[in-house]
């Protein structure tokens, strides 16, 4: 501006454009007297329903017989990050971590339990359905009505029927045996008869 002690300021995004803009008046001592402060909404593109806003706040700006210099002296927020990793702490907590050093709580994982765990059907690779003999699926949080507790970075103890895999080992066993024996006794044949010829 054109008139001593005013400063005009503008607040654009690279989609919404303009989305703010007011005038600072500066006193006799470079202090701020008048326009401090100035709401700023922008509208968010990626579908919520409600614009972001927010006021700027320039009151601590001073104005000095110097070059036009403007230095942030703290802030309150961060910068946009991505999501670039995850844990999941006690109680199924899932915590993500975003690539500006912000940790936010993203979910928690819940559990369900049976009145009959014996009623549900094996779906294979340790997944079961409910049936009307299981009853109807109570989901709620770890550790609440009988539920289990959720304990991330552990590894899972087998749950291998160890009687089973030895039945099976066994007659794997007694299979090679018999197709061994089979072999000898086709070889034992075949030299028989090389013999008879000669």
């Amino acid at each position: 501006r054109t008139v001593v002690n005013e400063y005009d300021w503008a607040a654009t995004h690279p989609i919404a454009g303009a989305v703010g803009s007011g005038t600072v008046v500066f006193d006799a001592n470079g202090q701020v007297t008048a326009g401090g402060s100035g709401a700023i909404s922008v509208a968010l593109t990626n579908g919520a329903t409600t614009p972001f806003d927010f006021t700027l706040d320039m009151t601590g700006v001073t104005q000095l017989a110097d070059e036009h210099t403007i230095a942030l002296t703290n802030q309150d927020g961060l910068p946009p990050g991505v999501l670039e990793s995850f844990s999941i702490g006690q109680g199924g907590i899932i915590n993500g971590v975003f690539s500006n050093g912000l940790t936010e709580v993203l979910g928690q994982i819940a559990l369900a339990i049976f009145n009959n765990a014996g009623g549900l059907i094996r779906e294979g690779s340790n997944v079961f359905s409910g049936t009307p003999n299981s009853g109807i699926a109570r989901v709620g949080l770890p550790s609440t009505g009988g539920r289990g507790v959720v304990n991330g970075g552990v590894l899972e103890g087998s749950n291998v029927d160890i009687a089973t895999e030895f039945s099976n080992l066994i007659i794997a066993q007694r299979a090679f045996q018999a197709g061994a024996r089979s072999i000898t006794t086709a070889d034992v044949l075949l030299s028989e008869a090389v013999n008879l010829v000669r």
